[in-house]
């Protein structure tokens, strides 16, 4: 769990600048390479470190509009989209691992 807290810091320090629009960090070739494109339509940013993947939610525009906050951003909501992707995904893969042991 250290290493994952530390990472976590380590990715909103290195974004904190343009995801604020207060320019950018000197680090931000590195970054860039840390950051993983790996689609999706709900938006958001994926990092990959040491093969863990990070992915923090946002609320992208829509037509005009923010997908979960309507006239303004909702990143709390956005959060909570992101949290029941990933349950999803965990229940995938348990589901496949949990497969792969019967076979």
């Amino acid at each position: 769990d250290k290493v994952i807290d530390k990472y976590a810091k380590a990715i909103v320090d290195e974004n904190f600048y343009e995801w604020t629009g207060a320019g950018f960090p000197s680090n931000a070739k590195r970054r860039k390479e840390l950051q993983a494109e790996l689609g999706g339509k709900l938006g958001g940013h994926q990092f990959v470190r040491d093969g863990l993947l990070f992915e923090l939610a946002n609320d992208p525009v829509v037509k005009r509009r923010y997908l979960h906050g309507g006239n303004k951003p909702n990143v709390d909501m956005a959060g909570k989209a992101a949290r029941v992707e990933q349950r999803g995904a965990n229940a995938f893969i348990s589901e496949l691992l949990f497969m792969q042991k019967d076979d």
